[in-house]
């Protein structure tokens, strides 16, 4: 049976196996390339509205330059696909895509990517070998294995990485929201991070109730789903 708004194409590819690291690594690599063409037909990350808001500077040529090397470009981007509206009424470019239509398993990445919480992670380890690298949630707790195999072989034990960890499968994806930091810089940006970083307003999904059970919440705190309101009253009801 055809979906509505999805390619006949698209709705041939199948959803991978759930331990099929090449089949979700490939799925991926489709929702980066669907996205990456919304941004080319789209210049709305070029006004100095969006540069202004994300750097705190309209100067983004410059931005860019100076910080080629700290994959600022690949970071502005995921967050002009993820988190940018123009107005409170705007749709995201990615709410747009699944609007459109994806094939199963890209409109699967990308609604973990939108749910996703963006953290600070601390790089606790990592296996060129296996592809892997091991990441402390500085911010809500917890640990998250990474597989990425460019990552896994020049990445740093101690370093530390703002981000989305996001599953794929039986694995976990990273979205970058900015550059790797070093120690110093990381445990003087955490206290920066913890309210700019905040888990999504949607305490029910899934995905944030793994995240927000990575720690105990006491039930006088505020929520972690970042409504303003005691745990009690929110999601620990």
């Amino acid at each position: 049976m055809l979906r509505r708004g999805v390619s006949p194409a698209a709705q041939e590819v199948q959803v991978p196996a759930l331990n099929d690291l090449a089949g979700w690594k490939a799925s991926d690599r489709r929702v980066a390339c669907r996205s990456a063409e919304y941004l080319d037909c789209d210049d709305r990350l070029q006004s100095s509205r969006a540069v202004k808001r994300y750097f705190g500077d309209d100067d983004l040529k410059y931005l860019l330059e100076e910080h080629r090397e700290r994959a600022v470009a690949m970071a502005y981007s995921a967050w002009g696909i993820l988190d940018y509206r123009p107005t409170k009424t705007s749709k995201t470019h990615a709410e747009k895509m699944r609007a459109e239509g994806l094939s199963e398993p890209e409109g699967m990445l990308l609604g973990a990517r939108m749910e996703a919480c963006p953290t600070l992670y601390r790089v606790a380890g990592h296996d060129p070998k296996a592809g892997t690298v091991d990441l402390d949630d500085v911010l809500l707790g917890g640990t998250v294995t990474m597989y990425d195999q460019l990552m896994s072989e020049s990445i740093e034990n101690g370093l530390f990485i703002a981000g989305r960890a996001f599953p794929a499968g039986r694995f976990h994806f990273l979205e970058l929201a900015g550059p790797p930091l070093g120690a110093g810089m990381g445990m003087a940006a955490e206290p920066l991070a913890a309210p700019l970083l905040a888990p999504p307003r949607e305490p029910h999904s899934e995905l944030f109730e793994a995240t927000a059970s990575r720690r105990k919440v006491g039930r006088n705190e505020p929520c972690p789903c970042g409504s303003g309101q005691k745990y009690k009253k929110c999601c620990g009801r």
